[in-house]
This record gives structure tokens, C-alpha cells and sequence, in this order.
């Protein structure tokens, strides 16, 4: 008996001493957003997104290359009687090394894709949805730069859809000048049970961008501009045929430490 608890002791004590030979970090996110939509001659709902996400983490730096991160994202939307209107879970390990980045688990998407076009990835995600939860892998050099990722955002049961998005996006930057391209897609299928008359679904879409970026060479922190093209797809399996759109936009974005202004403009037109 006396054997079994110095043993016990023993791993114990090896244990804490290795978790404080590590580095515990941790860091503390609150993202509030005041976003009113009116829309005129549009079908859209128009609404008023207003609150406030709060994200603690808390983790491990195990050593120069991975690292451990477990927290929390809750959401409370202002007016709304509930002290939160929803909590989701953050826990996920990150590999770094040289120019690589991975991530694997339920992670924050914000700094991963939000340089992601409006016409390419909902600019609400950040509000309802604001972890990825899957994988991404990044790779950034002084020039270059490319990501992959993959966010389930449904499993499969006998009611439930199976619905994940996976999409990339790429920069390649030589002074001034940059060119970007984005693409995702939207897999949609159904439920274990089959549903008659139900198929599975394949939406996406992608942008090809080019731009110039002044930042450091104005007064401004920041001051990019970028132009490009846009197309989108909709396509239901077993069924034939598919709908495109084409359009273009650009974007104008300056930098100040106190005031940011963001113009972003698209324009598409759907064939078949």
C-alpha cells in the first residue's frame, strides 16, 4: 500500500513538474459591433446587429513549434434578456514553424480569413460563427502567401444535413503591387434518412484581385487599393444544369490608429 501511494506521489509530482516546465500563456478577446443594414428595393431583411462577443483562452506553449489554447466565445447581443445569447467552445492545438502555421480543433477565424472578399465568405460570420472548427493550414514568406482550410459547420444524423466549407486563398506581394485570389465551397447533403426529391448541393464561389498597397508611404498606417472579378455557382447534384454569377468589385481601405474607413463595392449579374 505504502509502494502504491510514493508511486502515486511520484507520477504526480513528475506530472506538475512538467506542465510548469512549459510555458502557460493565455490572452483575452472582446470583439463589439454596431451594424445597421438598410436595404430599399432588395428583398433583404433589413436589421440592426448590435453587441458584444467576449473569448478568454488559456494555454500551454509546450515549445517553439506547438502549442495548446482551451476557452470560450459568448455572444450577447444588446436589448436581448439573456446574459448570453450563446457560448461556444474554443479548444485547439496550433503547430508553428518557419513559415507554417496549422491549426486543428474549434479555432477563432478572425486574423485566419477575415481579409476574405464580402461576395466570397458572409461578412456575419464573425458575429454568429466565430470559430472555425476544423483545420487550416497557412504558409507566409516575405512575398507569398497561402492558406487551406476546411469548417464543418454540420454533422450528419438521421435529421441533420452534413454541411462543411473548404476554400483557400493565396497573395503574392512585390512592393506595391499584390495579387490576391480567394475561392470556397459549400457542400450540402442531406440527412442519414433520405428526404424524396432531396439532392446534394454544391454552392461556391471565387475572386481574383489586384492591387497596390501604400502603406508607410503616406501619413496613413495603412492604404490599399484593389480591384477584380468575381463568379459564383450553384449547382444540385442528379439534376443537371447549374447557375453562375459574374461581377466585379473593388475595395478602398485606410488605416489610421484612430479611425478606419472601408469602401467596398461589387456589382454581379446571374446567367445560366
Amino acid at each position: 500500500m505504502r509502494i502504491k501511494i510514493l508511486l502515486t506521489i511520484i507520477l504526480l509530482s513528475s506530472a506538475i513538474t512538467k506542465i510548469y516546465a512549459q510555458e502557460i500563456e493565455g490572452n483575452l478577446n472582446i470583439h463589439t459591433f454596431a451594424d445597421n443594414r438598410e436595404y430599399a428595393r432588395s428583398n433583404r431583411f433589413s436589421q440592426t446587429i448590435f453587441g458584444l462577443r467576449f473569448s478568454p483562452e488559456l494555454g500551454l506553449l509546450l515549445d517553439s513549434t506547438h502549442r495548446i489554447r482551451v476557452g470560450f466565445n459568448a455572444l450577447h447581443e444588446f436589448g436581448s434578456p439573456k446574459f448570453t445569447n450563446k457560448i461556444d467552445p474554443v479548444v485547439y492545438y496550433q503547430f508553428t514553424k518557419q513559415n507554417w502555421n496549422f491549426y486543428m480543433g474549434m479555432f477563432p477565424r478572425r486574423d485566419l480569413l477575415s481579409d476574405f472578399p464580402r461576395a466570397v465568405l458572409n461578412d456575419t460570420l464573425s458575429y454568429y460563427r466565430p470559430n472555425v472548427e476544423g483545420m487550416l493550414l497557412k504558409y507566409e514568406n516575405e512575398n507569398w502567401k497561402q492558406l487551406l482550410f476546411i469548417d464543418w459547420t454540420s454533422r450528419q444524423t438521421a435529421t441533420d444535413r452534413e454541411n462543411f466549407i473548404f476554400g483557400l486563398s493565396g497573395q503574392y506581394k512585390k512592393d506595391m503591387f499584390f495579387i490576391s485570389h480567394y475561392a470556397m465551397m459549400l457542400h450540402n447533403a442531406g440527412p442519414a434518412i433520405d428526404i424524396p426529391g432531396d439532392h446534394i448541393e454544391d454552392n461556391g464561389a471565387l475572386a481574383v484581385k489586384i492591387g497596390l498597397d501604400f502603406s508607410g508611404k503616406t501619413f496613413l498606417d495603412s492604404l490599399t487599393f484593389n480591384t477584380g472579378g468575381l463568379m459564383s455557382f450553384e449547382r444540385e447534384r442528379s439534376v443537371g444544369g447549374g447557375k453562375h454569377q459574374k461581377g466585379y468589385c473593388w475595395k478602398w481601405l485606410q488605416n489610421t490608429t484612430d479611425l478606419v474607413l472601408l469602401i467596398h463595392f461589387i456589382k454581379a449579374k446571374r446567367t445560366i
